[in-house]
């Protein structure tokens, strides 16, 4: 975080610093935060940090939207790399240089034919944005056995258990229907 606030210091970029304390705390920063406040919200973490992020947002009952940045410092940072943004660095330039570009999220609902009358705590669970891939089925599974590996071997986590789930011939098939729309 030394690094994070003497560039931004540096580069006169204003700054609040919201550290969170448990799962779910960033998904409720970006739904509940007043956005009139900010210009942007960054999110310093992982793929999961920013999914939250993203999903906080878009669950915001004004609808109101403002640039997400983010900062890799999780196992795989897979959004980030797909952004072009390879390090601390990188990610540090776009944000002084205020970039910003759009991209595109995958809905997903689950057991629930609109997003009507799915509460407020109960969002993730039913109703989710995608950003750069959609976990169902094997994918999910590939992405829960990797975490014991993900402290030591980093993005090789997910082919280590790619191959164990592989080896144990044990892939069952799921079925499901997909809409697609517009």
């Amino acid at each position: 975080m030394p690094r994070i606030e003497a560039r931004l210091s540096k580069q006169s970029v204003k700054y609040e610093m919201m550290p969170t304390q448990k799962a779910g705390d960033t998904f409720t920063f970006a739904r509940d935060i007043d956005f009139s406040k900010y210009s942007a919200v960054i999110a310093a973490g992982g793929d999961g940090t920013y999914h939250e992020v993203i999903n906080g947002m878009l669950a915001r009952k004004d609808g109101a939207k403002i640039p997400l940045g983010f900062i890799p410092n999780g196992s795989g940072n897979d959004l980030c790399t797909s952004l072009g943004i390879m390090d601390l660095e990188d990610s540090l330039d776009y944000i002084c240089a205020k970039t910003v570009m759009k991209f595109d999220t995958i809905r997903v609902l689950a057991d629930h034919e609109s997003e009507e009358g799915i509460a407020p705590e109960d969002r993730l669970m039913y109703c989710r944005f995608m950003d750069i891939n959609a976990c169902m089925a094997m994918p999910a599974r590939i992405n829960f056995n990797a975490k014991p590996y993900k402290s030591c071997c980093g993005k090789m986590s997910y082919k280590i258990s790619t191959m164990k789930l592989a080896c144990s011939c044990n892939i069952i098939p799921d079925i499901y229907d997909v809409e697609l729309d517009g």
